[in-house]
């Protein structure tokens, strides 16, 4: 009979980072075939653990960052590591990470190519990933002479790994003092899709408008949970399943004898997912941000420049020079444009069918949408999902 080698996955399949990484390691399962894995509830004390990991014959761990209890028994035991948190345990430590300085390059320059003038950063003070996110972020900022604001330290460093993430906004005065005093239009980048959620859920409890006063940008791209904000949040798409496979590959070099200990893998992002939290450009005209956000709220509907004009009670003379002016383009274009990234984001990030995605963005039909699609981009729905497909497994 075969023999298997008993693996521990310490990782929270709650979030979807979390759930990338398992597919990686189940992937790298697929290809070699000689592991069994066994998810670890989370929760557990240390007395728990121990006997977990004894009543399973674990052989090794590979882990989103464990305790130091745990790190420390599975030290004792003599039970391979490697971890995908930042190396606040140990330096000898194999550990794969998400390149976090790569993710903080990734949203400067989109906020710079996107023309902003104002920057803010909102994390987990005390928390090693956040803490090199935010740093790097500044710094390169501070390259093209602008500055970053931070908000007050009101707290002690975050020590609990799972305690610093809730999914909701309970209310921080400090917080949302905070972001009424940021100079607009600003640009925030969240350390994480949570804090981006909190950011968006604090904008609207204040009365801040997304995107026209503020940009928010997450890190991690949880599909579920950036489409449950309000508006939704765009998100810079980690590489979960390379960082799963890299560290499979990493712990079976361990367990074999011939891979060094305390060695770093660092992983890039795979880019930008842009969704309506990033959606409108900086500018400091109140007319066009007006416009503008009625176009964002309104991709849903038909939505003429004639009602757009009615809606700013303003000639239609007028609202052509501002968006040239500003844009370099014609209201209608910046119409059918909205309308198109709306579609787009549903055709990459669901699996509604076209119908009911035509329903969603305010067509008559299936065909109305497809003539649509075929006019902006010159090609079909069917073209248009299978390329955004491939591209997504491209850069996996």
């Amino acid at each position: 009979m075969k023999k298997f080698t008993h693996i521990a996955l310490m990782v929270n399949i709650a979030n979807g980072f979390g759930r990338a990484i398992c597919r990686g390691v189940s992937r790298f399962v697929q290809e070699r075939g000689e592991w069994l894995l066994f998810p670890m509830e989370p929760g557990m004390d240390i007395a728990a653990v121990k006997e977990w990991l004894h009543k399973n014959r674990i052989a090794g761990v590979i882990s989103a960052g464990p305790s130091r209890e745990v790190f420390l028994h599975l030290k004792e035991a003599g039970i391979p590591l490697v971890s995908s948190a930042y190396r606040d345990l140990a330096p000898d430590v194999t550990t794969v990470l998400a390149d976090s300085p790569a993710v903080a390059r990734l949203a400067a320059e989109f906020f710079l190519q996107a023309g902003f003038w104002n920057f803010a950063f909102y994390g987990y003070p005390g928390v090693a990933y956040s803490d090199v996110r935010e740093t790097t972020f500044r710094n390169l900022l501070g390259e093209h002479g602008k500055t970053l604001h931070a908000p007050p330290l009101d707290s002690q460093p975050c020590t609990d790994r799972q305690g610093y993430e809730p999914l909701a906004y309970t209310g921080d005065c400090l917080i949302e003092k905070w972001l009424l005093d940021l100079p607009k239009p600003v640009a925030v980048l969240a350390c994480n899709d949570h804090r981006g959620q909190q950011l968006l859920h604090c904008a609207q409890e204040c009365g801040i408008d997304v995107p026209g006063e503020m940009a928010v940008l997450g890190v991690d791209n949880d599909d579920v949970l950036c489409t449950l904000c309000h508006p939704m949040l765009s998100s810079i798409e980690l590489d979960g399943e390379k960082i799963g496979h890299a560290a499979a590959l990493a712990l079976d070099g361990l367990l074999r004898k011939t891979g060094r200990p305390g060695n770093l893998t660092l992983i890039p992002p795979l880019g930008v997912i842009e969704r309506q939290s990033t959606g409108i450009p900086p500018m400091k005209n109140p007319m066009m941000i007006k416009a503008l956000r009625i176009i964002r709220d309104s991709v849903r509907d038909h939505l003429t420049t004639k009602g757009l004009c009615a809606d700013l009670n303003c000639s239609r003379t007028w609202l052509d020079i501002m968006f040239k002016e500003h844009l370099g383009r014609t209201p209608s274009a910046e119409i059918n444009r909205a309308r198109l990234k709306h579609v787009l984001g549903l055709l990459h990030g669901t699996t509604l069918s076209v119908k009911e995605i035509a329903t969603l963005c305010g067509f008559s039909s299936a065909p109305s949408l497809s003539r649509f699609i075929r006019q902006e981009t010159g090609g079909t729905i069917r073209h248009l999902r299978k390329r955004m497909s491939l591209t997504a497994d491209g850069c996996r």
